[in-house]
């Protein structure tokens, strides 16, 4: 999931999609109803740091 973004301490909104391998438009869905991942802007670019990513990820998968 996260091979050729290992590196990175923080997502843009299309490297988060292709990382997590989800289409954009389900990911802004899932911001604008408070259940996406925490985000923060820089800017006017919006970015989710990799440990909101994980902590997302990791609420979703207690949930299942």
């Amino acid at each position: 999931m996260e091979n050729q973004t290992s590196n990175i301490q923080a997502y843009t909104i299309k490297q988060f999609c292709e990382a997590y391998g989800i289409p954009d438009s389900t990911l802004r869905l899932l911001l604008r109803n408070g259940k996406g991942p925490k985000t923060y802007k820089a800017g006017r670019r919006i970015y989710i740091s990799k440990e909101a990513a994980n902590a997302w990820r990791t609420a979703l998968e207690a949930v299942s």
